[in-house]
Parts: structure tokens; sequence; C-alpha cells
């Protein structure tokens, strides 16, 4: 209501109204909207000085509205609606007083957390005083689960013979998943696995992702020579008898991983006689390479060593939480007196900038009312 003595002129445009549930309060702008009942005109800075009282009553909530963008970036504090802003339009000697009884937030953001390996999803944490509380985090219910298995090993040559010989085969590559799954907050998802040669998984409670490892690559198998030809009935001394040799057996390739892995290639044998080191017809099978972790090389036909090892795994996850970010109330005015009576006045950024409210001003908290963070609450920063 507009309050003037009866019969008497005053150079004050008085305002004392109650603010209704709302959000992203500009207050030069509310003002400016506020029609005076007796004289039915509008104040703007142009006007008589203003003497505004104004009352957040219980029940009352002004919000900031939630940032669109993730929070990872930290944009600037006084880039953030605030549930109320209080400007720099406002002249040295407009008196603005605010009366909470309510509650007064700041603006919601999204953060995006990510990591490996095991991990427990937050609970909601929350700041509570007798007539109400104010959610600083929220739990996370949701996360995104990767699961990718380890790669099988390449099979091992055998000993190649007066030039026969065969290549191993490739180990198979890991599956890999995906999957955005729901969970409890406050409760371990266990990782394990994913090692090379490892199946990989995610589980809390009944929930389960899980990727299964490749398949080892086979040995190639020597030649065994068969029995001597029979020799012509002339050849008394078996001189043109020869030795026929069975073809030596490439290593198959080991078996994909589940889902989305390849398996890994068969080798290739030699089935002829040939030089000792000539060996470009016996190589070695390719590791399975999509998916999780890759399968080992399958060995050519002249190195038969070891088997080599298929690649690691892993596990991945990532959330995001909701967090308080904003400031509740910006304050770019100096003639600002803010009551805090049994309210609530809450307000975020990156730790350790957390701030209610941000800019110059005065507080008056009263008992049982709370300011997070706790009174004064106000930053030293003018802006």
């Amino acid at each position: 209501m507009s309050v003037r003595p009866p019969g008497y002129y005053t150079s004050w445009f008085h305002v004392v109204a109650d603010i209704e549930t709302t959000s992203d309060i500009d207050l030069y702008k509310w003002i400016g909207n506020y029609t005076d009942r007796v004289y039915g005109y509008r104040w703007t800075n142009a006007s008589k000085k203003l003497n505004a009282i104004l009352t957040i009553q219980p029940g009352t909530v002004i919000s900031a509205s939630d940032l669109a963008p993730l929070i990872n970036n930290l944009p600037a504090a006084s880039s953030c609606v605030p549930a109320i802003l209080i400007d720099s339009r406002f002249r040295p000697y407009d008196r603005i007083t605010i009366i909470n009884k309510g509650k007064i937030i700041g603006a919601y953001g999204q953060k995006n957390y990510k990591g490996s390996d095991t991990f427990t999803p937050p609970a909601q944490v929350a700041s509570s005083v007798e007539n109400g509380s104010i959610i600083i985090t929220h739990d996370v219910t949701v996360a995104t689960l990767t699961v990718a298995a380890g790669g099988g090993k390449g099979g091992k040559a055998a000993d190649k013979s007066m030039g026969l010989c065969g290549g191993a085969g490739g180990g198979g590559s890991g599956g890999i998943k995906t999957s955005t799954e729901s969970v409890t907050p406050g409760s371990e998802v266990t990782a394990s696995g994913g090692l090379a040669g490892q199946d990989a998984k995610y589980t809390q409670g009944l929930m389960s992702v899980e990727a299964t490892k490749g398949g080892d690559g086979g040995d190639s198998i020597a030649a065994e020579p068969k029995s001597r030809e029979a020799c012509p009935a002339i050849n008394l001394f078996d001189i043109f008898c020869q030795t026929i040799y069975q073809p030596y057996t490439a290593g198959k390739g080991g078996a994909k991983g589940r889902p989305d892995g390849s398996p890994g290639s068969d080798g290739s044998a030699r089935d002829q006689e040939a030089q000792s080191r000539d060996c470009n017809l016996c190589i070695g099978g390719a590791g399975g390479s999509a998916g999780g972790g890759a399968g080992g090389r399958g060995r050519d036909g002249c190195d038969s060593r070891a088997r080599i090892e298929g690649g690691k795994g892993y596990t991945n996850y990532s959330y995001n939480r909701k967090e308080l970010f904003g400031p509740a109330i910006v304050v770019r005015h100096t003639n600002v007196r803010i009551i805090n009576d049994e309210g609530i006045i809450a307000g975020g950024y990156s730790n350790p900038s957390i701030y209610a409210l941000y800019g110059s001003g005065n507080v008056e908290n009263k008992i049982g009312g709370i300011i997070v963070p706790s009174s004064p609450g106000i930053t030293t920063n003018n802006i």
C-alpha cells in the first residue's frame, strides 16, 4: 500500500507490500510495476525518494531459475541471475528493507562428475531449521556406467620344421557396454575386472552392467611327417624316395567379447618345404580391435615365443548432480537492510566462495533463521 499522512505532502514514495511466491525478481522493475494506490502512478528513479518495506511471508518461496549450462566451467557469480536482484539503478537515498519470513533460494545447476573404478553416488545434503529446510545438493539416482573387458591372448606358434610353419591365432577383443542405470544414493557401486583377459562389471544390489573378455587365440600345430613314399622297383637304394610332410595347422582366432567385441584373426600356414627362414606365409593372426581391450597378436610361424597378452579394459562412471549454485540475493545498492526473521536465505557457488548474498549491504539475522553460509554471508565484493 502507499502511506501518506492526511493533508501532508511528502517527498517520499512509500511501498509497503508482500512479495508473493515467484522467481528471478528484478526489484527495480518489481517496484516500478507497483502502482500507487492513492495517486495511481508508478515509481522510477526519476520520481520521489523511495522507501520500500517488503515482506516475504511464511510459506512464500522466492527462487532463482535453474541454470541451463553445466556448472563445471563455473560461470561468474555476477552472471548468475539471483532470486532477488537489487541493482545500482536505485539512488543512494532510496531505502529498501526486506523482511524475510519465507525462503529466498539461489539457482541450482547441474555439475558433471566422472571417474573410474568403484564409487558411491552421493545422497542429498540439506540445511534444516525448525520451519523448513533447503537442499544444498540433491540425491544422485542415475549414473552412466561403462564396462570394457580385457582382450584375449594371442596364440603361440609351433616350432617350424623343414620350412613348414604355421601362424597362431590372434586373441579376441573384449566386449564393451555403456548403460544409464538407476542407482541408490549412498550405496556403493562396485567395479570389478577389466584387466587383460578379464570380464568387467559394475554392480549395486540387483543392478548389473557386464562385458565379457575376449577369447585367447589358438596355437598353431606342428606337422608330422608321413611315411616315406614307395620307391620305384628299379631304385634298390631308395635314392629317389622322399618323405611327405603334413601341412601345419594354423591357429584359430579367439572369440569376440560381448557385447561389441571383435574376434581375432586366424593365422596362416605353409604346406610345402621352403628355405628355413621363409615365413611370409606363416603369419600370426591380428588381435581383435573393436570394443574393450584389444586382443593380443598371434605369434608368427618362425617365432614360437610366449603368447602376447591382450590389452586392458576399464570401468568408467559419470553422473550429474544438482547443486545450489547461484547467489540468493545480489546487492548493488548501498541503502539496503535485510532482516531474516525466522526465514531461510540460501545460495551457493564453488567452494570456498559460497554466498547467500553477493555484494554490499546489511543483514540482520534473528534467532531461528538461517543464512547459508552463516551470517553475515555477504562477500566483500562490490559488483
